[in-house]
Formats: C-alpha cells, sequence, structure tokens
C-alpha cells in the first residue's frame, strides 16, 4: 500500500494492523508482521508526521516506548498484531510512505473461511478506513486520496483545477481507475 498524508495535520490515530489475541478471535486478519519504507527527502522534525509506537495494552494517554521520523529510506518492521499498538502524528508536510504486510498462512486463512463474526469486522475495518479516507477528502481535498491511489489521476485533476490542462492517461476510457 502506497499512502501520502497531504500535511495540514493529517494523522491516523492509535490502532493495531490485527486486532488479535495470539492468533485467535474474531478479528484476526492474518497480518503478523508490518513493514513500512518511508520516501521523505529532506524530512525535518517540525515536519511532524512521525510513527509512534507504545507498549502492548498500553491505556489511552500512556507514554510512547518509541517515536520514528519518517525520513527517507528508513525501513520499520513491528509487530502487527496488539502487541505494537501505534499511531502516525500529524504532519505538516506531505508525508510519503510504502507498507507491506507479511501474513500468517493458517491465520489468514482461518479469516477468510470466518463465520459471520469475522465477516462483520473485516466490514467494519473497511467502514473505518473509508471513513478516514472522507475524512481526508474534506479536510484536504479529493487530491489527497487519489495522490495516494493513482498520482497520474491527481495531478490531471489538480491541472483542471488550474485550467484544464491535457489529462493524457488518466482521461483514457482504456484506464479502469479514471
Amino acid at each position: 500500500m502506497v499512502t501520502c498524508y497531504p500535511g495540514g495535520g493529517a494523522r491516523y490515530v492509535r490502532h493495531c494492523d490485527n486486532a488479535c489475541d495470539a492468533g485467535e478471535g474474531a478479528r484476526c486478519n492474518g497480518r503478523r508482521l508490518t513493514a513500512i519504507l518511508y520516501l521523505n527527502g529532506h524530512w525535518r522534525t517540525d515536519h511532524g508526521g512521525q510513527l509512534r509506537i507504545y507498549a502492548p495494552g498500553d491505556a489511552e494517554g500512556s507514554e510512547p516506548v518509541a517515536e520514528i521520523a519518517p525520513v527517507l529510506d528508513r525501513l520499520v518492521l513491528f509487530l502487527a498484531d496488539r502487541r505494537c499498538p501505534h499511531e502516525v502524528l500529524p504532519a505538516c508536510a506531505d508525508r510519503y510512505a510504502v507498507t507491506a504486510w507479511f501474513h500468517d498462512r493458517d491465520e489468514l486463512q482461518r479469516a477468510r473461511e470466518g463465520g459471520t463474526e469475522a465477516r462483520e469486522v473485516a466490514e467494519t475495518e473497511r467502514e473505518k478506513i473509508a471513513r478516514e479516507i472522507e475524512r481526508f477528502e474534506r479536510e484536504f481535498g479529493r487530491k489527497a486520496t487519489l495522490a495516494a491511489a493513482l498520482p497520474a489521476a491527481a495531478d490531471a485533476e489538480a491541472a483542471d483545477a488550474e485550467g484544464g490542462a491535457d489529462r493524457g492517461a488518466a482521461d483514457s476510457d482504456d484506464d479502469p481507475a479514471a
């Protein structure tokens, strides 16, 4: 997944990438390890956007155990489950990252085959993501989410807003994302 936090205070609230207890329970999604590669050249401390990591089971408002700046070529690995709650602090400049998850095959299969409760949990997670995207678009405009998903489309939308420059490939009927 490629993400762009568009500055202006964009952040991601405290969460776990796999809200699971030791591979058991309805909230398991198979994610075992999170890998984040930062793509931010010339990042400064005053840009914010740090990854803040908390101890397992820490209550809201507790002190973090680590705060990691999103500097160019930094690779961060951490456990994806409840042992590693984390958040992204407000960013004051565009913040780019590539995130990948390594999965436990058996847990992922159980999650995919899960009963009604597992599907409801997955739907709840999708709804939370959709609400976060909607919030980003309200605060930062549609370009913020397009930049993360479709850089050419975001550039085209910005060009249209500035007077209708040539949209190129983003205007193609053959492009399912256009």
